[in-house]
């Protein structure tokens, strides 16, 4: 039995959690799993983000200002984060990501509900999703 199939069984064991600047090093942590598992996926490389001090990932996590980590049993299986509203009081879903053991159990819908419930309590008219 593999982690996605614990994961499809228990997928209430998944645990949604808002990251601050504080949680910065739990950040880190999955975005550069990301940024090597995925490099497609994103507009920055790992090469940008591996070095980065801490002021940086605190910087990241204020200037984008909504972030979620999945966590299962503390290991980070997900992440996404949505940008602040722009004029048009539109909010943008980016950089979301699944770690192979989590995709196909719904991950990734519980991801972007996050956003979508985030915006509507921003008042948002739109979610945007940026794909690269």
């Amino acid at each position: 039995m593999d982690r996605g199939d614990d994961l499809r069984r228990g997928f209430d064991a998944v645990q949604l959690r808002v990251v601050s600047a504080d949680d910065w090093e739990q950040w880190k942590v999955v975005r550069l799993h990301a940024l090597t598992e995925a490099p497609e996926a994103f507009g920055s490389t790992l090469a940008d983000w591996a070095s980065a001090d801490e002021h940086r990932w605190r910087e990241r996590l204020t200037t984008v200002p909504f972030n979620v980590v999945a966590l299962v049993d503390g290991e980070g299986v997900g992440q996404v984060s949505a940008t602040a509203p722009d004029v048009g009081h539109g909010i943008g879903l980016i950089s979301m990501w699944v770690a192979p053991s989590a995709r196909g159990t719904g991950l990734s819908d519980r991801l972007i509900d996050a956003v979508v419930a985030h915006a509507r309590s921003l008042g948002a008219r739109s979610v945007a999703l940026s794909v690269r």
